[in-house]
């Protein structure tokens, strides 16, 4: 009913405006001539945009009956052709205005019937960015009233962090007449905060003048709030793995370091030699282990590092056969090595190339029953294309598993019912390792008891010569008698460690606390070897203190051993930084690597 006496009431307005009008040309033509009928113009656009078609229409109607009537009265001596041709126009121009108007007005409709419906908070403003509608659902969510949001007072409904970034986004849009799309928290009606993400469109004419901005407000705080839990889940688990790693290392550190010095020992009695070695490559296996867990988290976040150089193929892998030799031999397998490539150097990071062919290797030798063939074998198959197979005739692979052979945790060899142990995480990081090279690595069996084929491809660079060859030789000890100040607060590690080096004929200074190690720094050394741990406080904080009193150079031994740990380490001032459970040979290389070239 209402909306029916408002129509009524558009109409009436119609007559009145046109009366007016037709008031206006019979008073004013003398001054207005010969542009009489502009008045009636405006009369029907004033009606159409606020009555619509039909009020609008009537408008046209009635003027066109006005000018009929005004043309004898102002005594205009016009051809009747003309008065025919001026009336008709002038009407079409107003059944024109009338029409453009209505498909306007349906197109506002249109848009506010649909943004009514969606489930985002719609918005519409000017070409100078004033407010000039939000749809229900923004009223409902911001509990703001449409005197509130109009003009440019919605921006205080932004958080206070976000206010001047917002605005900025918006104002540059604005400037260029482009898109944007951003991120912010909204102020809701209970008074909190939500995630949006916002979106501008401007709507331009056909000279690419903006005429008006579009834009949603899509609600995401579900989604940053899983988002902001995952990445708090990611630290928690990094920094679970850090500790797990330096808690597992740190008991390894003593025991390898007591093994290989006793292996060193030509004095030991060659009886224990089988034993000391056992314990020796189990303790290197759990190292490799752990070290699995810290790649894997690395690959997931997309921090794995590597050295890139030009490496010899046929070289690693004959490393790679001397490492795992003791394995070997224990399960009599037959380890054949056929080198037929004549291109055998690639470009790759010779530790990660390394790993993974150990990977193969000690995956061959696990998962195949003693006494069994393993072949390592290279060929070129195309010019600059290499190709690396390892193949067994052990317990092989279930069709099945192939298809998650690469996968986290799997072992598709059938490790649990072979009672093999590992985590299932060499072949999943060596692959990773090979797409990081440009290679791909692939997994082939005929089926249970049939044996497995592994085969990597790489592609080949330029042989560098011998000067470029990776079986580097380890530096020789120091030969020098070394003032050491040893920071560790294992006992049993800083007891073995102080050990070795005074075997050596260092003089070792000890301390298992960060207040213990401070106290002494007054005191001339030659190198600082450290944990990062030291119970009272951090090694880093030791470093930072020891080289604000000169060049000492330090080595950091830690469990800890993620890329920020190294990272963290250097820029204390350390200038090596071993991961626990390290050997003799490895704490005399570096203690050799840092103090080369300083006078004794």
């Amino acid at each position: 009913m209402d909306t029916h006496r408002s129509l009524l009431r558009w109409y009436a307005f119609s007559a009145a405006a046109v009366g007016v009008a037709l008031l206006i040309n019979l008073v004013l033509a003398r001054w207005i001539a010969p542009l009489i009928f502009w008045p009636f113009f405006l009369a029907v656009l004033a009606v159409s945009l606020g009555g619509g078609a039909g009020p609008g229409l009537t408008a046209a109607v009635l003027a066109l009956a006005a000018r009929i009537v005004l043309i004898p009265a102002l005594n205009l001596r016009l051809n009747p052709l003309i008065i025919v041709l001026l009336l008709g126009s002038c009407t079409g121009i107003e059944v024109l205005i009338v029409s453009l108007i209505a498909i306007f007005r349906r197109s506002e409709r249109r848009f506010r019937s649909l943004s009514e419906s969606l489930p985002q908070l719609v918005w519409a403003k000017r070409p100078d960015g004033r407010a000039t509608y939000f749809n229900r659902r923004w009223y409902e969510v911001t509990g703001l009233t449409p005197e509130r949001c109009l003009g440019d007072v919605w921006s205080d409904n932004i958080h206070p962090e976000d206010r001047q970034r917002i605005i900025k986004t918006w104002d540059d849009a604005v400037r260029s007449g482009t898109a944007y799309e951003v991120e912010c928290r909204h102020r809701c009606a209970d008074g909190t905060y939500r995630w949006f993400l916002d979106r501008g469109l401007p709507s331009t004419d056909a000279t690419g003048r903006v005429v008006e901005w579009f834009g949603t407000c899509t609600d995401i705080d579900e989604q940053k709030r899983a988002v902001a839990a995952l990445a708090e889940a990611t630290r928690a688990k990094d920094e679970f793995l850090a500790v797990l790693s330096h808690e597992l290392r740190t008991p390894l550190t003593p025991v390898l370091m007591a093994v290989t010095a006793l292996l060193d020992d030509r004095q030991t009695c060659r009886s224990l030699r089988p034993t000391l070695k056992m314990i020796r490559d189990n303790v290197r296996l759990e190292a490799r282990l752990i070290d699995d867990l810290l790649d894997l988290s690395r690959i997931a976040r997309g921090q794995m590092e590597y050295r890139f150089e030009t490496v010899d193929v046929h070289v690693l892998i004959g490393q790679v056969v001397e490492i795992c030799q003791d394995q070997i031999t224990r399960k009599k397998h037959q380890v054949a090595v056929e080198l037929a490539a004549s291109e055998h150097h690639v470009r790759g990071d010779p530790a990660r190339l390394q790993q993974v062919l150990w990977n193969l290797l000690i995956n061959a030798v696990k998962y195949t029953p003693e006494g069994g063939r393993i072949a390592i074998r290279t060929h070129s198959f195309g010019p600059g294309r290499l190709a690396i197979e390892v193949a067994d005739n052990g317990i092989g692979i279930h069709p099945d598993h192939l298809p998650h052979l690469f996968d986290a945790f799997e072992r598709g060899h059938g490790a649990v019912a072979f009672h093999a142990g590992g985590l299932g995480l060499g072949l999943t990081i060596s692959r990773s390792i090979m797409e990081a090279h440009g290679g791909t690595l692939h997994g082939a069996s005929a089926g249970r008891d049939q044996g497995a084929t592994f085969r990597l491809e790489l592609a080949t660079a330029t042989d560098p010569g011998d000067s470029n060859e990776v079986a580097a030789t380890p530096p020789s000890p120091t030969g020098r008698r070394l003032r050491v100040l040893l920071a560790e607060d294992d006992a049993a590690t800083v007891e073995t460690a102080a050990q070795v080096l005074r075997r050596q004929g260092h003089l070792v200074t000890t301390a298992t606390s960060l207040s213990r190690a401070l106290a002494v720094t007054s005191d001339e050394f030659d190198v600082v070897v450290s944990d990062l741990d030291l119970g009272d406080g951090s090694g880093l904080e030791l470093m930072r203190h020891v080289r604000s009193r000169g060049d000492t150079p330090g080595i950091a031994v830690s469990g800890y051993a993620t890329e920020d740990d190294v990272r963290q380490s250097l820029e204390a001032g350390f200038t090596v930084h071993l991961a626990k459970p390290i050997t003799v040979g490895m704490l005399e290389s570096a203690i050799h690597q840092v103090t080369a070239g300083r006078s004794g």
